[in-house]
């Protein structure tokens, strides 16, 4: 299911709401000498609208940031042809998805689906770990709306969060033989494998040039480190597990300390991927066809046993 856009514009609101977003910048300078209130803009996962605040809720943040997540109260102004955002406070802990702006979420399915998912955890610190990184607007924004390769897999909008969901959930159901919280950890690890993506590219999917210079394993490190600094306030052994097993996606241990369940990480992984493409190689084939490649390669066969 598509995302949708809802406007306010044109609606009559009698009454104020409380909501959270994300606010961005559009004059930060007073509207007119009669008139102290900053312009900005104001969307999250179910509406969008123009709203002036007060220069006392200008949060200093803004100057610097793109989106910034905050909850206000919202109230059309006197003159009915506008909107008023009051009590600002800007969020630096998040339990849903719900401030992020819609127009990062091409597919809103998928990022209910991963909520869903990441709300079955069990040990409440490594959700919130999780929240606090897809929260972020700069990270979440990104991670639910590019795709997971330029064309190799998962290319379409949405196929990072597609191909890391696949795999988390891959990873928890094939590790039963390990204890439970080191399935959850390695599962969450699974959600966030490839999550230094979104420092590769722009929201609407142009690589940059760090594509190029550096992988995305490395940049795991840079995107999850400050959610990860505070998770190990909650839970040490829990974030020097996800340390070691995002270490683990750089390079293969040959030697010293193992955590077996990594190696479930990896396999996930390869199958996610290898069956995203057998699907992509087989999509404009006949049932009847056995053998098929991507178009684009000239390596790649797969096969598709028919069912008795």
């Amino acid at each position: 299911m598509n995302q949708f856009e809802f406007y306010l514009d044109n609606i009559e609101m009698t009454t104020s709401i409380d909501v959270t977003g994300c606010i961005r910048a559009r004059k930060l300078y007073a509207l007119s000498p009669q008139d102290s209130s900053i312009s900005v803009s104001f969307a999250n996962l179910n509406l969008s609208c123009s709203l002036r605040l007060d220069v006392d809720d200008h949060p200093a943040c803004l100057e610097v940031s793109g989106e910034v997540p905050v909850s206000l109260t919202l109230e059309q102004n006197k003159t009915g042809n506008g909107y008023i955002g009051k009590n600002l406070k800007v969020l630096h802990n998040f339990e849903t998805f719900e401030h992020l702006p819609y127009n990062y979420v091409p597919i809103r399915d998928l990022l209910t689906n991963t909520q869903q998912w990441l709300d079955t955890c069990p040990y409440d610190t490594l959700k919130n770990f999780a929240y606090q990184v897809l929260g972020n607007p700069s990270i979440g924004g990104l991670f639910f709306g590019i795709p997971a390769s330029k064309d190799r897999h998962f290319s379409e909008p949405g196929g990072l969060v597609k191909h890391s969901l696949e795999v988390a959930q891959m990873v928890y159901a094939s590790t039963a033989c390990f204890a439970e919280h080191e399935r959850w950890l390695a599962a969450v690890v699974g959600l966030f494998h490839e999550v230094g993506r979104v420092r590769l590219s722009t929201p609407a999917g142009v690589q940059k040039a760090t594509a190029g210079l550096v992988s995305c394993e490395v940049l795991n490190f840079e995107v999850l480190s400050p959610a990860l600094q505070l998770f190990e306030k909650e839970w040490l052994d829990g974030a020097e597990a996800i340390r070691y097993m995002l270490d683990n996606l750089c390079r293969v241990r040959k030697s010293g300390i193992h955590l077996p369940i990594t190696a479930s990480i990896r396999s996930a992984d390869l199958m996610s991927m290898m069956n995203n493409q057998r699907e992509q190689a087989f999509q404009d084939k006949p049932q009847s066809e056995k053998f098929a490649r991507v178009a684009h390669s000239a390596a790649d066969m797969f096969w598709q046993p028919s069912a008795p």
